[in-house]
């Protein structure tokens, strides 16, 4: 599938978004956990000065009856945040607070402890008491070794509880990015999609037009700019080649009317010589051919300049190739050959009825010219997918299938009929761009690999038309 400068944006601003998000969340929540260290270090340094304060009423030897007498009842007090155990220098234990329930707090590396009356913490990766993370602090009073606890299971809860409603949140943020990155593209992009729109109905035949400037100083109004001097100088090239169009047209026609009329009263003289009369016959031919390929030019011109007018109207498919094969039956009569309607299928078209009878006979014209002596020429006009489909074959030598795609371009010679003149290879070119102003198209086939040949070209069907 296409992806568009707009998806790109939304799909850029809704990544970018998110992950701006989650980026500060995580962070955040790093910094609450600090936070919430910082907070327990300070109620730990707090206690470990009343404890160190208690314990300098007791004298050594240390007992654990006058250890527990010295802070026994503090401990109690405290019993709903701290955990307590002081142990001598041979690691004896002297007291342990009620509320671990024998349990032990967890022993820091040997070389983590600090002395001289510092405390030294660390969340253990232990669980005790009751399977609950502790927070534990350390410090060391002449012989004796204290350690005071408090839990971190609720603050470890709440980080828990906030990095899953981090990551829930995440996909939220996602698509509500999405929406908003999409609200921002529409509004960012529609000086782009105006300046397409006014592109897209600039035209051979609208060049005149030309797109708004948007009123800030931008990169988009100097695209406008831009796109408007581009303009400027297509209209006036396509204005110099209809006026050369024109002017050789006018130019060329005079003189060889002079020449037809000339050769024409040559002609007339009964006195002529033979040999003489041939000669202005086949000036006269040459004039003739010359007085089409000027035609067919000038026609093809305004075609690809898309300057040329049609009157359309909407017409019966049916209705119209009968009409047309009266004459095509006529003309293919005259030359030798037979021309069938095979199918005729109806349906309403919108078409300028001349044009489109014109590229007919310029499609019958070749048809006869490649067609041998009684060949069969048939057309057929169907509906397919959407577009009336007229399809025109003969028994001519074909083309090859290389060959195809080049035939409608001007000039194009695909093989010699025998016995005919050749062309100026615009017949195929002038019925492509009649089609294409149309909005239809033109494709050509080989029947077979060494014989036969048949064109095909499609116009779309009045709206509401059954394809």
């Amino acid at each position: 599938m296409r992806t568009t400068l707009s998806f790109r944006l939304i799909g850029f601003y809704a990544t970018v978004a998110t992950l701006t998000v989650f980026l500060t969340l995580w962070v955040g929540s790093m910094i609450v956990k600090q936070q919430m260290v910082a907070a327990v270090r300070t109620i730990l340094e707090a206690e470990s000065r009343e404890i160190e304060l208690l314990l300098s009423d007791a004298q050594p030897p240390f007992t654990p009856e006058s250890v527990s007498y010295a802070i026994q009842d503090h401990t109690e007090i405290d019993a709903i945040i701290f955990y307590f155990q002081v142990e001598d220098e041979a690691c004896n234990l002297l007291f342990r607070s009620d509320n671990l329930a024998g349990d032990s707090l967890p022993e820091g590396e040997a070389g983590d402890r600090f002395h001289e009356g510092r405390l030294h913490f660390r969340l253990t990766g232990q669980e005790t008491p009751g399977n609950m993370p502790v927070f534990v602090g350390e410090f060391q009073n002449d012989t004796l070794r204290v350690r005071i606890a408090s839990g971190f299971d609720t603050q470890l809860s709440i980080l828990r509880q906030f990095r899953i409603l981090m990551f829930a949140a995440i996909p939220a943020v996602f698509f509500l990015s999405l929406a908003v990155g999409y609200l921002l593209s529409q509004v960012m992009l529609k000086p782009l999609r105006a300046i397409q729109e006014t592109a897209q109905r600039i035209t051979g035949a609208n060049l005149r037009e030309r797109i708004v400037v948007p009123p800030s100083p931008d990169e988009l109004s100097r695209l406008a700019g831009l796109l408007n001097d581009t303009f400027d100088r297509l209209e006036k090239a396509f204005d110099q080649v209809r006026r050369f169009a024109g002017d050789c047209s006018h130019e060329l026609k005079t003189p060889l009317t002079v020449v037809r009329l000339q050769v024409e009263k040559a002609l007339a003289a009964e006195e002529l010589p033979p040999e003489n009369r041939v000669a202005l016959e086949e000036a006269l031919g040459e004039v003739g051919r010359l007085e089409k390929v000027i035609q067919q030019l000038l026609l093809l011109a305004q075609t690809e300049a898309e300057s040329l007018q049609l009157n359309r109207r909407s017409v019966s498919g049916a209705e119209y190739l009968e009409q047309f094969a009266e004459d095509a039956d006529a003309l293919a009569s005259d030359a030798g050959r037979s021309f069938c309607l095979e199918r005729n299928e109806d349906a309403r078209v919108s078409l300028d009825p001349s044009w489109i009878r014109q590229a007919l006979f310029n499609l019958l014209s070749n048809a006869i010219k490649f067609s041998p002596p009684g060949g069969a020429i048939r057309m057929r006009g169907v509906i397919r997918d959407g577009f009336w489909t007229v399809e025109m074959e003969d028994e001519g030598p074909g083309a090859p299938e290389d060959q195809l795609e080049r035939m409608f371009q001007r000039f194009a010679r695909i093989g010699v009929a025998v016995g005919q003149p050749p062309g100026a290879g615009l017949g195929l070119a002038v019925c492509k761009g009649i089609m294409e102003l149309h909005g239809g198209s033109i494709r050509a086939f080989a029947k077979t690999a060494d014989r036969g040949f048949r064109v095909e070209w499609s116009l779309p069907l009045e709206a509401g038309e059954e394809p």
